[in-house]
């Protein structure tokens, strides 16, 4: 099963969002554990979403580098533009 980098920043970004919503929930309601588990669920989105970001601007990296080295290794024709 194989997500697209904007399907796990969505999926992080809710994440947090219910994270946040949760604490809120447990804030209101004085209830600690419900309190920390949001904080915990937020935070955990948040960090996921980093990693995510980061593991997907590294393969972009390499897959442009690639590309590069690949164009520089093309042969060019003596005084054309290309």
């Amino acid at each position: 099963m194989s997500f697209t980098p904007h399907q796990v920043q969505q999926a992080a970004g809710e994440t947090a969002w219910a994270g946040a919503a949760t604490g809120i929930i447990g804030v209101l309601t004085s209830s600690y554990f419900i309190g920390l588990l949001g904080v915990a669920v937020a935070f955990l989105g948040v960090v996921i979403n980093s990693a995510m970001n980061w593991h997907f601007r590294r393969r972009e990296d390499m897959r442009r580098q690639a590309e590069h080295e690949k164009a520089m290794r093309r042969p060019t024709i003596p005084g054309s533009l290309e």
